[in-house]
């Protein structure tokens, strides 16, 4: 596992989420999975190809996705998890992404993200069976666990 790999998407969370009015930004607690386990509230997926083969998955609970959408949306209250909001979620999925495989890029590899794929449901599990790193990241809004399951081609 090479830790360069997965850093970008580690580091995109400081480097983006800041651009949506997010001040408190913490990285928690990290753990090394033998494969990619997602099952929170609401998973936006995103798979990787070309140079690098895997899934991204940034998970969290009901209540963050709304206070996440929220801030997406420039303080527009988020009651429930509409179509607008699962947009917001989505698109901050694509974003963190996109910005992680530009620094991978800048490394010399050529990777394709495809577009996220919303998952709703507390008994929803993606399951991909590639070492993942796992890491919580806190926000004001809540935290997000972003699962991060990649290999090299």
């Amino acid at each position: 596992m090479d830790v360069k790999m997965y850093l970008p998407f580690v580091e995109a969370f400081f480097e983006v989420l800041p651009n949506f009015g997010f001040t408190e930004i913490k990285r928690g607690d990290l753990s090394l999975k033998d494969k990619l386990v997602a099952g929170m509230d609401v998973t936006a997926l995103i798979g990787l190809s070309k140079d690098l083969r895997g899934n991204v998955a940034y998970g969290m609970d009901q209540t963050t996705a709304q206070n996440i959408a929220s801030m997406m949306m420039m303080g527009t209250p988020v009651e429930e998890l509409d179509g607008m909001a699962q947009s917001a979620i989505a698109e901050m999925a694509n974003i963190l992404a996109s910005n992680a495989v530009i620094a991978l890029e800048r490394e010399g590899l050529s990777v394709n993200i495809s577009p996220p794929a919303l998952i709703t449901g507390d008994k929803v599990v993606v399951v991909s069976r590639v070492k993942t790193l796992a890491i919580f990241i806190r926000t004001e809004a809540g935290p997000i666990e972003a699962n991060i399951g990649l290999e090299m081609l």
